[in-house]
């Protein structure tokens, strides 16, 4: 069928061009080609830039380390003259070197004053003796190289101490005497992004409030206080100098930084503008990636960019560079060398909707503006004395509306700054050809896009402003490719729980809908109904574009496939688990298995069971559904605990009353979520087994592995090694209430020790984050010797052109099913541990009887 496509005469049936298209459970299967041998490969893919589009990248770089700078250098101005100096680079630097030896020299001065040696104790020493020295020091020290590079008074400096110990002290006071209601206030706090000024103003009112009692020290107390700290700085340090300075007929004495310090501290500065490019996407191909360092931008500042990214660790280094990395390298440089454009037409839009702040399928562009004070406050007035003319109950309704505004506020502030930033990069690039995303890896060895505010990694909105390249479309020419096409548009909308033909009819059925939409996007606003808006909106344009020409239309709209709870999904392949393999499509089913849905009705299986108890009857009748079990199912591969279920279980039920449910347990909800928490995370426990039965099994390993000193060392399927090593850094990590916190330097850095606790924690999520790595590098590596050149890959979201979607299609299931064919994965990390370690560790829990070939026949194993 040639141009034309939407006309009834070329439509036999009337259904349209998409119809029949995936019948029954029949999935792509073409033929896939033998591998190229290794050095064909590289030769094939490889390429060299010309002088102008180099130059022009070499310009691109230049121009993104000059903003870098700027904004480093800005933000070191802005804090300085806000009197926060401590937190600049060199600010930091010098905070950090001074801890130590500042902690030192309290714990000193407090042993002298406790052996009478000092004579009669001093008030400063009594203060100071409440408090560890390490929290001490750190106070004193960032108000004093703050005070000191704007040169303020020492008066002004040690009180400023002494304020930043009180603080602490009276905070540590309302914790001791009202620890519930403190971490209540500071969670609110942290939720709601408070200031310190604020988190300080509540906890007075609340210390009122509850009659806490909250210690005080006098201005003439802070002096001598912040003083002597102020003096042991000098002392210790060397940072920090106290001169005479005369103004007129007075003189007064200031804090200033040494030379040295200060010479180091612009050092530290300007190295921090060296070291802070704003990473752009490159308007070249990035350099590929050849070895460990040097692939990505062409011109990195001071030495060459690392493949891992915050890789610390020498071991780790030392397995790079002895891996064979070529699978990875490959399938990453296949990413990287996949060329972009900017969606014009999402620009457009988005920027009108952004510009005039019409918040359609956005937050507000800017802050909300808080409600006018009511009747009969008075602003002239301060404190209560503003609000003595306002009754309580309408003070009471102003301050909670003001609060949820700030809140609201809070929560859409960062999303505002990324949309606007997004927004601002694609304008900027809106008329290149072809733009290009630098990857590096994780210590997983994920692949993480180097941008950061634009990327085919990002929100909905910055991945909807990016397609393909137009030179790298490719023209739809059957009805599979069509039929691809219109399962992405109703993926993108949320209607993805069906078979492949009833999409394809969800969208037949709305074609003129898709069309006006094109033509008028803020006409009919629908689209924002979709879980994807924008790039639901994306694929309006795309799939109308299709019903004008007709088949040969070429499309570069990427199109994307999810795995279904990818992290449950290696895990039953793993350990060959028919029953939760079947609950995450590892199996050929007629409809798309839900594992939310069915850990639901697992959940009211149960409370049917027991439902002579009257709160099982109440939840039946507040109903059960696969939102409330969905993110404590998602979020166990990666780490879930019964906590985090809890927590989970908490906001889905908040939400749906919110929404219009009734609360059937009035103030006994709490109590009664807990129960129903518990009867989901036993639900979990009874659909995947194996799951549950492989973390707890990693965790008993890494537990061993660090009883006798050693990392977690394995590596994955794609040949790439993983070094796993949470030090523990409690003994030089200070952490204040208010303040923040840091870790400091130490002269005995090599007295850390690698943390047990984070290790167990952490080894379920970054074993299966490697694994999707790993299976992502062998299905590039196997796409590529199939002609597929575009890659939109996200972890567990794989992406082409329509006309490519059958080949990739194949080969994430052959590359699946070959990795867990080829590798018993939980036996090799096993093997690959020191023999102490070995002789201690359980065997890994038996295989059961899935057929992982299954997946090659499972239609919505990827869908």
């Amino acid at each position: 069928m040639g141009r034309g496509a939407g006309r009834d005469a070329d439509r036999p049936d009337g259904r349209g061009v998409l119809h029949a298209v995936h019948p029954g459970r029949q999935i792509p299967a073409p033929a896939l080609r033998p591998h190229a041998p290794r050095q064909d490969r590289n030769q094939r893919e490889g390429g060299s830039l010309t002088a102008a589009v180099a130059l022009r990248e070499e310009q691109h770089e230049q121009q993104a380390r000059e903003a870098g700078a700027k904004k480093v250098r800005d933000r070191v101005i802005k804090a300085q003259q806000k009197g926060l100096g401590a937190e600049t680079p060199g600010g930091v630097g010098l905070v950090k070197r001074a801890i130590g030896p500042l902690s030192q020299a309290i714990k000193a001065a407090l042993d002298d004053a406790k052996s009478g040696r000092a004579g009669r104790r001093h008030v400063a020493m009594r203060t100071l003796d409440l408090l560890a020295p390490e929290v001490s020091a750190y106070l004193a020290t960032r108000v004093a190289v703050s005070s000191a590079i704007l040169r303020r008074s020492l008066t002004n400096t040690a009180v400023q101490i002494g304020s930043a110990i009180e603080e602490e002290l009276r905070l540590a006071a309302f914790e001791e005497q009202q620890g519930g209601l403190y971490n209540t206030i500071m969670r609110r706090m942290k939720e709601r992004g408070a200031s310190a000024g604020h988190a300080r103003r509540v906890f007075v009112f609340a210390a009122n409030k509850a009659s806490v009692e909250l210690p005080k020290l006098t201005q003439t107390e802070k002096l001598h206080l912040g003083t002597r700290l102020v003096e042991m700085l000098v002392e210790v340090t060397g940072f920090i100098d106290i001169v005479t300075v005369r103004s007129g007929t007075k003189t007064k004495l200031i804090v200033r930084p040494t030379d040295v310090a200060e010479q180091w501290i612009k050092d530290r500065d300007a190295r921090a503008e060296l070291l802070s490019p704003i990473a752009a996407p490159m308007v070249a191909p990035p350099k590929d990636w050849e070895s460990t360092r040097g692939g990505g931008y062409y011109s990195y500042p001071v030495t060459q960019m690392p493949l891992v990214k915050a890789c610390n660790h020498s071991r780790h280094k030392e397995l790079l560079e002895s891996a064979d990395l070529s699978i990875v390298l490959r399938g990453l440089n296949a990413i990287q060398r996949t060329a972009w454009r900017i969606n014009t037409k999402v620009l457009d839009v988005m920027t009108e909707v952004w510009d005039r702040d019409l918040q359609i399928a956005m937050p507000n562009k800017h802050d909300l503006e808080l409600p006018s004070k009511p009747v009969g406050f008075d602003p002239a007035a301060k404190g209560k004395a503003a609000w003595a003319n306002v009754p309580d109950e309408k003070r009471q309704a102003y301050r909670v509306e003001a609060r949820r505004i700030h809140e609201e506020n809070a929560a859409t502030r960062g999303k505002r700054v990324q949309i606007a930033q997004a927004l601002q990069v694609a304008t900027e690039l809106r008329d290149e050809p072809a733009i290009y995303f630098p990857h590096q890896l994780d210590f997983r060895g994920r692949g993480y896009a180097v941008p950061a505010s634009l990327n085919p990694q990002s929100s909905d909105q910055a991945k909807a402003l990016l397609t393909f390249a137009a030179e790298k479309g490719k023209p739809i020419e059957t009805p599979r490719a069509a039929g691809w096409l219109a399962i992405h548009g109703a993926n993108m909308f949320g209607y993805d729980k069906a078979n492949f033909a009833d999409r394809i009819a969800w969208v037949q059925e709305r074609e003129e809908q898709i069309k006006y939409t094109a033509s008028e996007p803020l006409g009919d606003l629908w689209w924002t109904d979709a879980d994807k808006p924008w790039c639901f909106l994306a694929w309006c344009f795309e799939y109308a574009a299709f019903l004008e020409h007709g088949y040969g239309y070429v499309s570069s709209l990427p199109l994307a496939v999810d795995g279904s709870c990818n992290g449950l999904q290696h895990f039953s392949a793993m350990l060959r688990d028919p029953i939760g393999g079947a609950a995450v499509n590892l199996t050929p089913n007629a409809l798309p298995a839900d594992i939310y849905q069915k850990v639901a009705d697992r959940v009211i299986w149960k409370l049917e069971q027991a439902k002579e108890e009257w709160q099982n009857r109440s939840w039946l009748d507040f109903g059960i559904n696969r939102k409330i079990t969905k993110r404590p199912v998602m979020v166990l591969p990666y780490g879930g605990t019964f906590r985090s279920c809890m927590q989970y279980v908490a906001e889905a039920v908040h939400e749906k009353i919110a929404s219009g449910a009734e609360n059937p347990f009035g103030d006994e909800l709490r109590p009664n979520i807990n129960l129903l928490a518990r009867m989901v995370w036993d639900s979990i426990g009874d659909v995947v087994v194996a799951a549950r039965q492989a973390m707890d099994w990693l965790q008993k390993v890494a537990r061993i592995c660090t009883k006798h000193g050693h990392p977690l060392i394995w590596t994955t399927p794609s040949g790439f090694p993983v070094y796993q090593s949470y030090m523990d850094l409690t003994h030089r990590r200070v952490k204040t209430r208010l303040q923040g916190s840091i870790v400091f330097l130490s002269t005995q850095e090599e007295a850390d020790t690698i943390d047990g606790s984070k290790q167990a924690l952490a080894v379920s999520p970054n074993f299966v984050h490697s694994l999707d790595a790993a299976a992502m590098m062998l299905t590039i590596d196997l796409a590529l010797d199939n002609g597929v050149e575009q890659f939109a890959m996200i972890h567990d979201s794989y992406g082409t052109v329509a006309a490519d979607m059958d080949m990739l299609s194949a080969c994430l299931r052959h590359a699946f099913v070959d990795m867990y064919t080829d590798h018993h994965v939980l036996a090799e990390l096993l093997a690959g541990l020191p023999e102490e370690v070995r002789a201690e560790c359980p065997p890994p829990p038996p295989l059961g009887t899935l057929d992982i070939k299954e997946v090659l026949e499972s239609e919505f194993f990827f869908a």
